[in-house]
């Protein structure tokens, strides 16, 4: 599907990236049978935006700072709620 692409729209991209960063975060609890499927999911996902080089590389960026930024929320709502 993405590989037939040849230009990726802005609208798309933010898509994909929301989709997969709420993919990462349920990813642990997501039940095994479904672990394989969701990881060959990103997996094709990334395969599929690795020939687009700059596009791939900015989509990493900010699926990594996403992921990086809820993280650090959700712990920080944690040791609020823990004290």
């Amino acid at each position: 599907m993405l590989s037939l692409m040849f230009q990726i729209s802005d609208v798309f991209l933010v898509s994909m990236e929301k989709l997969l960063v709420i993919l990462m975060e349920h990813y642990p609890r997501l039940s095994p049978k479904l672990h394989y499927m969701c990881f060959l999911a990103m997996l094709k996902v990334c395969f599929s935006l690795a020939p687009k080089g700059a596009v791939f590389s900015g989509f990493l960026a900010r699926i990594g700072k996403t992921a990086i930024n809820n993280e650090t929320k959700i712990n920080h709502v944690t040791y609020i709620k823990g004290k």
